[in-house]
């Protein structure tokens, strides 16, 4: 059951939309195990069809598994800390939403450190509202927006078109495998699919930059060596120069 699709529902009396507050009567539901899920109230801005699914893909694959731990380990308590204190709402707390609609809190899962893919990431359960405070960063005017923000997905298809811009160009063969190319440095191979290609592309590239710093290392390395020696031999023929002027100076007081 772990990792099922979402099921759509709708439901009464209203509940608030986990994004922008705003009741609704719509939502997701998501099968955590036979006997647990995950509800998902969203109104009709934020229902974006397959869009919330697809936001899974930012996630670990143990997600499930991991949330369903801090949820227990949370024992139906706001994890949030403010001023040295959880914050003192709960799973199951009766709360007013903005239209006077009765409704019951529900626990959400945050990751402090903004790192959903990230299979050990710190994760806390807590309430809607604190959920919302924690993602509504200031913007860079100082104005703090009226929604969370949450992640952005960024598709394939403007990641390729970005890539485009330096030279980076990767297309599908018909044997459902990708060819690729890097029209900087004339290097092509095949993958198995568009993130494959574009992970080998910067496997790369790394190689090639570690390769470039070390003939730059080592040719700095005998530039510094050659220097030496031409100091070295200079100095040395400083040296006889000197030998020999004194020398000839010793030979001229005898002849005297």
């Amino acid at each position: 059951m772990t990792g099922a699709r979402p099921e759509r529902l709708t439901f009464s009396p209203a509940l608030s939309c986990v994004d922008c507050k705003q009741d609704t009567n719509r939502g997701l539901i998501y099968p955590m195990s036979s006997l647990a899920w995950q509800h998902l109230p969203l109104c009709d801005e934020h229902d974006e069809g397959e869009g919330a699914a697809m936001m899974r893909e930012l996630y670990a694959d143990n997600y499930e598994e991991r949330r369903l731990e801090i949820l227990l380990r949370a024992a139906g308590r706001c994890e949030n800390v403010i001023d040295g204190q959880c914050f003192p709402h709960g799973l199951g707390t009766v709360k007013m939403s903005r239209a006077y609609n009765p409704f019951f809190e529900q626990l959400f899962i945050h990751h402090p450190n903004n790192d959903p893919w990230n299979p050990n990431a710190v994760m806390i359960a807590v309430c809607a509202s604190c959920h919302m405070k924690l993602y509504r960063k200031p913007e860079a005017n100082g104005k703090v927006p009226a929604r969370k923000q949450g992640y952005k997905v960024v598709s394939i298809t403007h990641l390729l078109s970005g890539l485009a811009g330096v030279g980076f160009r990767a297309l599908y063969t018909e044997e459902c495998r990708v060819s690729w190319r890097f029209e900087q440095c004339a290097y092509e191979a095949e993958a198995a699919d568009m993130l494959d290609a574009l992970a080998m592309c910067l496997h790369w590239l790394g190689a090639e930059v570690r390769d470039l710093q070390e003939a730059l290392a080592q040719a700095e390395q005998r530039r510094l060596t050659d220097m030496v020696t031409r100091v070295q031999a200079e100095e040395r023929r400083l040296c006889d120069a000197a030998l020999r002027g004194a020398a000839c100076c010793i030979e001229g007081d005898r002849k005297l």
